[in-house]
């Protein structure tokens, strides 16, 4: 079922489907390469069952070669408030991977929207996705040791909140180091729970069955990670995905897949029965979902075709 709070979204597409429509409905004859770098429009307005309004879909053209850089940014969120409808409050980005952190923030300053990252969804679902991925394999989860690389405290906090009573250990690495500490001391007085931090990371990649990137800057050697270890990456730019593309080591879940039911929204091509996390995310409550597929380094998988993939045949953990 979908939320019942829901205000108002806008939704920018991934530039691929906008430039398809916008070629087949009104620029059948111009390259991609001659259209403007931004050209806003409104692609559909999107109502609920009972014909209320409750968003918009939109298409800004942003050539990616150039995204990042702060002239462009400035460009993108002047599409956005161009394209801002009253009662709007919320911004989903289908190329949201683009972005790091301070994109992120300077978007919402600049637009007064504020982002649907999906992080909420996906730490709601990590354990149940890890679970499901160990009776495939038929171990238990209790057995593992997972090392998380942070990017600072808040979704360090909550990602450690949301595995420590269900892995055997939990190591922490990089992020500031007082912050950290901090961090650490926080969760053993809230919880009782004991956290190794570790400042040799590349020494301890080998023994971790199951690593959680939250950083957006990694500087080290991943090559030491296990073939059959278990690897996350919900930075917002993907870099570890980035960064072990293509090399021999286990592909990199970025994103979890829905299963989504738009029944109660009026009739739309642009959002589809599978979604990602950030689509969820507004969508729907938590309790409600089921992980369908992984995104594994920007391909989607069955869980089972993933276990087969990356973590059947390779060795013993």
């Amino acid at each position: 079922m979908i939320r019942g709070d829901i205000i108002g979204f806008l939704y920018i597409v991934h530039r691929s489907r906008y430039y398809g429509q916008y070629r087949r409905r009104l620029r059948r004859i111009i390259p991609q390469c001659l259209i403007p770098v931004v050209r806003p429009r409104i692609l559909e307005q999107v109502e609920d069952s009972n014909g209320r309004g409750i968003g918009a879909i939109g298409g800004i053209l942003l050539r990616e070669s150039d995204m990042g850089k702060s002239e462009l940014l400035e460009k993108l969120v002047m599409g956005i408030k161009a394209l801002r409808q009253p009662g709007m409050d919320r911004l989903i980005l289908d190329e949201l991977h683009l972005f790091n952190m301070d994109n992120i923030s300077y978007i919402e300053d600049r637009t007064g929207l504020r982002v649907v990252d999906g992080k909420e969804v996906l730490l709601a679902f990590l354990v149940p996705v890890l679970e499901c991925i160990y009776v495939g394999l038929g171990e238990e989860l209790r057995d593992k040791e997972a090392l998380i690389l942070s990017n600072g405290e808040n979704l360090t906090r909550d990602t450690i909140e949301a595995i420590c009573t269900k892995v055997r250990f939990i190591t922490l690495a990089g992020g500031d180091n007082g912050a950290i500490e901090g961090l650490i001391e926080e969760i053993l007085n809230k919880t009782g729970l004991s956290i190794f931090h570790s400042k040799r990371v590349a020494d301890i990649l080998p023994r971790y069955s199951i690593i959680i990137n939250l950083a957006e800057k990694l500087d080290m050697s991943l090559g030491g990670i296990k073939r059959r270890a278990i690897v996350f990456d919900f930075s917002f730019n993907r870099i570890m995905s980035g960064l072990m593309m293509g090399k021999h080591e286990p592909g990199v879940i970025d994103d979890l897949i829905f299963k989504c039911n738009f029944s109660s929204i009026g009739q739309t091509e642009w959002l589809k029965d599978l979604c990602p996390s950030y689509i969820y995310e507004y969508f729907y409550p938590r309790e409600s979902g089921e992980v369908q597929k992984l995104s594994i380094d920007g391909d989607i998988y069955d869980i089972e075709e993933y276990i087969d993939l990356h973590l059947r045949n390779r060795g013993k953990l």
